[in-house]
């Protein structure tokens, strides 16, 4: 369904379409990586803020949002996007109380559905999108392994040569 969508969309880029109603795509798995700076934390406080603009002609009435542990798998959170109209945005904060979280992360948009434009055309523009941007905020942890960057503190070699006078223990 997904190639068929996107065969349809270029085809008509320039053009006018109705589009028809659209259920349950995925958009696939983004992944996040902050190894540089901790290696998994349990939080007592935290949230994600997160702006979807909906740069599409068409409005989406859901998305699931599920947000994954890239390395093991386990389950974070997941969240049911509210309705998106065309050519707005929504704001929407996901709490991250009492969860772990590690270095990297993976978002994964399945179940976008759409109402489609049907029986009214749209503009049809390959440049139009839907950004997510997603801000992590306010986390104090419980528990945290942090990452300290390699570095060198000391890294000299050299000889000490000391000259003794004669010296009489008794």
């Amino acid at each position: 369904e997904n190639v068929f969508f996107g065969n349809t969309i270029n085809s008509n880029n320039g053009g006018q379409l109705a589009v028809p109603a659209i259920d349950g795509i995925s958009l696939g798995t983004f992944e996040f990586n902050a190894d540089q700076f901790f290696d998994s934390a349990t939080l007592l406080t935290g949230e994600i803020q997160v702006w979807i603009t909906n740069r599409m002609p068409i409005d989406f009435s859901k998305a699931l949002l599920t947000l994954r542990n890239a390395g093991d798998g386990s389950l974070i959170t997941t969240y049911t996007m509210p309705y998106d109209k065309a050519r707005d945005s929504v704001y929407f904060v996901i709490p991250l109380a009492g969860k772990r979280v590690t270095s990297r992360l993976s978002l994964s948009v399945t179940d976008l559905s759409s109402p489609g434009s049907a029986p009214n055309t749209v503009p049809i523009d390959t440049n139009d999108n839907i950004e997510i941007r997603m801000f992590i905020f306010n986390l104090h942890p419980s528990e945290a392994w942090a990452k300290f960057p390699d570095q060198t503190v000391v890294d000299q070699t050299e000889q000490v040569t000391q000259m003794v006078d004669d010296r009489k223990l008794t």
